[in-house]
């Protein structure tokens, strides 16, 4: 496909996703250059959009050394505090349900990397939604009409259109950003500050190479992608409970069988080996809904030829993950949400059987942060309140449809609402 005279191509099976972004990774998985994406919004600075080179890779490092299983029982503390805390929120304010699993999230990643809780309807969580919602819709396909026509960045300044908007949200993200690091460094300097991410990265000797700016964004990109990953799983996890009564009541018998008919005790990070069925559920969720359509696009860095054609240097690949994840050659019955299919050998490596975390040298650095925080949090809402459905009521208006669900717990039934956009 030709856009913006640019050759794109998009790849709908898993076979050759797995030829070309994993088995050749070394040539498929830098990015390509947008003014407005990568220049204006990020400042070049975004991990997430930056070309494949020594700067990535050192600071790729980094973040894996700092996210990694072996830190788990660092960071496990904090999932396990705004876990229980999420439960609160569901028992004393149902009808905020959805801010609730927003405020977890948020609070969540906001505590892995910057050692700090948030509390619900926290204004810094819009705030903090607008400088990821901003680069989620800029890096889709044709969002900005110079980032597929890139001669048009050699315009004077008063003529590009689109810059004012893109340095005004460059401003709002830095600032949001600055915010939260400068908060650390006073408590790192006062002696107060949490074990975190963002302590071990500033500390790093490395870390001092890479100027003021880049700092900032490699913090806050973090913050935007695990934030956005676990709010939006937790989501589709809720919608796919209220669908499906099997699945869920599946689910209950195995966690009455760790930890009592009667919920006696809450799951723990530790009950996770013995519920096998809880981790294939997550597994699905990523596969049943993945995060965006198509993946961020990767870019070709040499000629390279794959069955009988020819793709020159500089081609955009992306894979179409909702295509992959609804094919029936892929997957038996792929519009179920049936967690048995990954209760296999593969089990316990979080990122086969899907494309959520993208393939190749770039998958998400948060992975384990968020299956963990997923993992736990369905476990628990499930073990105390019984997700249940009494019957689904959907309502249209116009694009979206509101499902009316309850959740069962000890002290009665109530009522959420779930919106679910079509198309």
């Amino acid at each position: 496909m030709r856009i913006g005279g640019k050759t794109w191509v998009f790849l709908n099976s898993s076979r050759v996703v797995n030829d070309l972004m994993e088995k050749r990774s070394a040539i498929y998985s830098s990015r390509q250059y947008m003014p407005m994406a990568s220049g204006i919004l990020s400042g070049n600075n975004r991990v997430l959009l930056m070309p494949y080179g020594e700067r990535w890779r050192m600071l790729r490092r980094i973040m894996h050394a700092i996210l990694n299983k072996q830190n788990a029982p660092v960071f496990a503390p904090f999932q396990d505090v705004e876990s229980k805390h999420l439960l609160y929120d569901f028992l004393h304010t149902p009808e905020l349900w959805y801010s609730a699993t927003q405020r977890f999230a948020n609070s969540v990643i906001m505590s892995v990397v910057f050692g700090k809780r948030m509390e619900l309807e926290d204004p810094k969580i819009r705030e903090l939604f607008d400088t990821s919602n901003a680069i989620v819709e800029a890096i889709q396909p044709s969002a900005n009409l110079v980032d597929s026509l890139t001669f048009l960045e050699y315009l004077p300044k008063p003529l590009q259109w689109w810059r004012p908007r893109g340095e005004a949200m460059f401003a709002k993200t830095v600032k949001v950003y600055q915010r939260e690091v400068e908060d650390v460094e006073r408590k790192m300097k006062d002696g107060t500050a949490k074990d975190c991410f963002a302590t071990r990265f500033l500390k790093s000797p490395e870390t001092k190479d890479y100027g003021r700016t880049q700092t900032l964004f490699a913090l806050g990109s973090l913050m935007e992608a695990g934030s956005d990953t676990s709010r939006m799983t937790l989501s589709q996890v809720v919608a796919a409970a209220v669908l499906d009564k099997r699945w869920v009541d599946t689910a209950q018998q195995a966690l009455d069988k760790v930890c009592g008919s009667n919920a006696e005790r809450l799951p723990t990070f530790d009950d996770r080996k013995d519920l096998p069925y809880i981790t294939a559920a997550v597994k699905e969720a990523f596969r049943w809904r993945p995060f965006a359509e198509i993946g961020v696009p990767h870019v070709l860095i040499q000629d390279d030829e794959y069955e009988g054609y020819k793709f020159p240097a500089g081609t955009l690949f992306t894979w179409n993950a909702t295509a992959i994840a609804l094919d029936p050659r892929e997957y038996e019955q792929p519009e179920r949400f049936w967690p048995e299919r990954f209760l296999n050998a593969d089990l316990d490596h979080v990122l086969r059987g899907h494309w959520s975390f993208g393939p190749g040298k770039s998958p998400g650095s948060a992975f384990d942060v968020v299956t963990y925080s997923v993992d736990t949090n369905f476990c628990r809402a499930q073990s105390m309140f019984g997700l249940q459905c009494r019957g689904v009521k959907c309502l249209d208006y116009g694009r979206s449809l509101v499902i009316l669900f309850q959740l069962r717990g000890h002290s009665g039934e109530q009522i959420f609402s779930y919106k679910q956009h079509e198309g």
